[in-house]
């Protein structure tokens, strides 16, 4: 099981996680991890304005660049340092 992954220097303990390779034999991630509202929140929503991100998943052993195909949260007023949401990115290997 994929307990972590790291986003270029962050690691992210993460709640889910499915992979799969698509025609093109690209590496895709799924994963959902949780964020408090405040300053995880806006540093989390800074780093996801990246362009492409360093990838790596220790319990896989995978070492990757990738770029986001989707992602959403479960709320989007983080207006209170106490709300919790989640978040769940959908990468692609590039």
């Amino acid at each position: 099981m994929v307990s972590a992954i790291k986003i270029n220097d962050r690691m992210i303990n993460i709640t889910q996680f499915q992979e799969e390779y698509n025609k093109q034999s690209k590496y895709t991630i799924r994963f959902s991890f949780h964020v408090k509202g405040g300053l995880e929140y806006h540093d989390i929503t800074a780093l996801l304005y990246n362009d492409s991100f360093h990838i790596v998943i220790p319990d896989r052993k995978r070492d990757f660049t990738a770029v986001i195909q989707e992602y959403y949260t479960s709320i989007g007023d983080f207006a209170d340092e106490d709300t919790t949401a989640t978040f769940t990115l959908t990468l692609l290997e590039i």
